[in-house]
């Protein structure tokens, strides 16, 4: 009888110690919502602005001083994407980025395009790098002339929030161009299967009629149409529409400001910059040289409101607070009962062979 107690004890005992644990929160556990919660921001303001910008600087008939210079103009840029840059003279281009903003940018290369490449400029006080650097060699579409889309992943070191970067430069060709058209195809593709937002930039030469891309084809290439498919990517579409390059036969922007998946507390807006300056472009035409980019540069303003991100942080950390005291509550009682189960398990040991042996069977008398 005393082991059948004490037996009994031990599964009690046991059955508790299996309830309180499956009470126990889990270590690695989400937060409500099913995402990691973002750092506070750094800022007391109610909003977090970032800029960024985006050109084609003509490598090979325009002058990197000019070019650097220009850049300088434009005061807080926080993220350029460029192309045509010829990656001899992008210390220029660096120094332009930094002049007068107080800041440190770093550069990441693409690697394809020969003396055309791609190239991200970005402020490291504003932005963290995850991971590599992506380059989608299959937007190439087996042609070894076209340039890979070059993208980053970045953290915005005041919000916590994640996004990646991109910037392209479609093949150029006749109008409706078969490979631009397979390009932006596969463009599309990619960016379904990523789960964070995408701000893509550059030149992608859909030829965007300035009075009636609107109206869809011919009045602009296919390629916006199966880019933005199934509303994948919106274009952040300038309040004024001016065309984006001198040529005099076309009326129509090259360069575009692309979102996929924009987070709730972002709005956004763009501008088609003067090359001279760091204001809205408002001639019409303007004329080409050897000196400057046959292109204008396409900013967008990003404003995060993170009143909400900090009240979302706030709620998301007094729950793992909670979790946290629930938990130690929960491994004191579990210490407790393991150490009354060690106890028992000692008890039992001491009854085992401890009981008299039951008296043998009385011979039934005759």
């Amino acid at each position: 009888m005393i082991r059948v107690a004490t037996t009994l004890l031990v599964f009690t005992t046991l059955g508790r110690l299996a309830f309180l644990s499956e009470g126990l929160p889990q270590a690695d556990a989400q937060p409500p919502g099913g995402s990691p919660v973002n750092p506070p921001p750094a800022s007391p303001e109610q909003t977090v602005k970032l800029r960024v910008a985006s050109w084609n600087l003509e490598s090979g008939d325009s002058n990197p001083e000019v070019l650097g210079r220009e850049m300088a103009i434009k005061q807080g840029v926080d993220l350029w994407g460029l192309s045509e840059v010829n990656v001899r003279f992008l210390p220029i281009l660096e120094r332009g980025a930094e002049d007068g903003e107080n800041a440190d940018f770093a550069a990441i290369n693409g690697t394809t395009g020969d003396e055309d490449r791609l190239v991200i400029l970005y402020d490291r006080g504003e932005f963290l790098t995850l991971g590599e650097r992506i380059e989608l060699r299959e937007v190439m579409v087996g042609n070894p002339g076209l340039r890979a889309p070059l993208a980053q992943r970045f953290r915005i070191r005041k919000t916590g929030q994640e996004f990646l970067f991109m910037v392209n430069h479609l093949k150029r060709g006749g109008a409706q161009n078969p490979e631009r058209h397979e390009q932006a195809k596969r463009l599309n593709a990619w960016a379904r299967g990523q789960t964070t937002p995408i701000i893509a930039v550059g030149d992608y030469n859909f030829d965007y009629d300035v009075r009636r891309g609107d109206e869809g084809p011919p009045h602009r290439d296919r390629g916006f149409d199966l880019l933005t498919a199934n509303q994948v990517f919106t274009w952040v579409k300038p309040e004024r529409l001016l065309k984006t390059h001198s040529d005099a036969s076309v009326n129509s922007i090259l360069d575009f400001v692309f979102i996929s998946k924009p987070p709730a507390n972002w709005s956004l807006k763009s501008v088609i910059l003067d090359r001279e300056r760091d204001a809205p472009a408002t001639a019409f035409g303007y004329r080409d040289d050897s000196q400057e980019s046959d292109h204008r540069p396409i900013d967008a303003v990003i404003t995060i409101d993170t009143r909400g991100l900090r009240d979302t942080v706030a709620g998301s950390n007094a729950t793992m607070r909670s979790d946290a005291a629930r938990r130690n509550e929960l491994v004191k009682q579990i210490e407790k009962l393991e150490a009354e189960l060690k106890t028992l398990r000692d008890a039992l040991k001491k009854t085992e062979g401890s009981e008299p042996s039951s008296p043998p069977p009385t011979k039934p008398r005759r």
